[in-house]
């Protein structure tokens, strides 16, 4: 049985680092079909469906571009 978006929250480690979570309501309860990390701006059209994102932000940071991390999956496919 795979994993939901709610089941990799509640966590205890993963709750360490305060996730900020993308999705809400009924979506907590899609099963993650892949998960990856990513820092590229872009991200949004390689994404198909079913993955769980994890983006770390410190090169964006580092690079002066922070004020992208809170849209770099800004309109991903409806998943």
């Amino acid at each position: 049985m795979a994993v939901t978006v709610r089941e990799v929250l509640d966590d205890a480690l993963v709750a360490t680092a305060e996730p900020q979570v993308e999705v809400a309501g009924d979506s907590l309860d899609n099963p993650v079909r892949w998960v990856f990390t990513n820092e590229r701006e872009d991200v949004a059209s390689f994404l198909a469906g079913g993955e769980l994102l994890v983006v770390e932000g410190r090169s964006l940071v580092a690079d002066g571009r922070e004020k992208t991390c809170g849209r770099i999956c800004e309109k991903p496919r409806e998943c």
